[in-house]
């Protein structure tokens, strides 16, 4: 393939804030926990996982581990499009 032919595939931050938000909120609902309780469970203000939440924001690399773990999760099902319904249910995400 010409170099010139390539496509560059590259987030912006506002598209990975909106991913990241997405799963986070379907992801903690499924966990029926709230806001508050992530928070204190990772060391952190419920503002922060207010503005993750509402995308305005996004979480360094080490909080986003930290955030796996208090949920059960992968990093990847945090930070990953979701395209299916398979999808949802390979990290517990009911409806």
């Amino acid at each position: 393939m010409d170099m010139e032919q390539e496509t560059t595939i590259a987030y912006t931050d506002e598209v990975f804030n909106a991913i990241f938000s997405a799963n986070l909120m379907l992801i903690r609902k499924s966990r029926k926990m709230t806001q508050t309780e992530l928070a204190k469970r990772i060391g952190l203000s419920r503002n922060s996982v207010v503005q993750w939440e509402c995308a305005k924001r996004h979480p360094d690399i080490v909080v986003i581990m930290n955030i796996a773990l208090a949920l059960g999760v992968s990093v990847r099902d945090l930070v990953r499009e979701r395209t299916s319904e398979k999808d949802r249910k390979e990290c517990g995400i009911d409806g």
